[in-house]
């Protein structure tokens, strides 16, 4: 059998002596939300905490429902939030509430499209683990390269100077493909096995939230068509903030 060790975890911050509480892991955000209704002693609280894997942070919300017990609370999957279900008052009054809990601005990056296939497939574009959030690193993955690179950031997807997108490309002798995104910034790629990683820092400024980029990716395709190049489907951002 694997051994598994608890280890004393020391944050210099931890939440106060509580009851009454739960807790469900935010797989967006990647954090533990805690939440208890009685302080110890039974003060009443309707603190609400935060584990990030090596701190804590209370979040003082607008709307704190307190002197609870017995309450649903876990991660809802459709919604991307914590859902908080029901309870009993301390005066054993039974509640149907139902309450939420999460990002005030989600970070979002959805794709969309279709590329056009080269040597190695159709190339496509897929988020990595984390998120658009503001002070810290998106990276993007791209795959089906069949040869050296070139990523895309525009700030639309409807425009490209006087083109309307989506851009059919068989004037440019590459028939099937499209531009799906304005070309406001360009980054050279180098694939290794067909795959290579664009990675952004977006600055903890809040002037960047709610922000949406779009990315794309044309890569070399000898022989395919007159141009040389395929191209990918296209992936758009909204950056937000935890």
């Amino acid at each position: 059998m694997e051994r598994v060790d608890l280890d004393a975890a020391r944050p210099a911050v931890s939440p106060p002596w509580m009851t009454r509480h739960a807790m469900a892991y935010d797989p967006v955000r990647r954090r533990c939300v805690f939440h208890a209704t009685w302080l110890g002693g039974g003060a009443s609280s309707g603190d609400t905490w935060e584990w990030d894997g090596s701190s804590w942070a209370s979040n003082a919300v607008g709307s704190r429902p307190s002197d609870l017990i017995d309450y649903g609370f876990c991660w809802d999957g459709n919604l991307h939030r914590v859902l908080m279900f029901g309870g009993d008052f301390r005066n054993w009054g039974a509640l149907s509430d139902t309450r939420t809990y999460g990002e005030s601005v989600p970070a979002v990056y959805a794709t969309a499209g279709a590329g056009c296939a080269g040597q190695n497939g159709i190339p496509a574009l897929a988020p990595g683990t984390a998120r658009p959030w503001i002070g810290e690193t998106f990276t993007m993955t791209a795959t089906g390269l069949s040869g050296i690179a070139v990523a895309l950031l525009g700030w639309s997807d409807t425009m490209a100077g006087p083109f309307p997108l989506p851009l059919e490309l068989t004037a440019f002798g590459m028939p099937g493909c499209r531009l799906y995104v304005s070309l406001d910034v360009q980054q050279a790629l180098a694939p290794a096995v067909g795959r290579a990683q664009w990675s952004l820092f977006l600055p903890d400024r809040p002037s960047l939230i709610g922000l949406t980029f779009h990315q794309q990716v044309v890569t070399a395709a000898p022989g395919i068509n007159a141009a040389g190049l395929v191209t990918s489907d296209y992936g758009s951002a909204k950056v937000g903030v935890r």
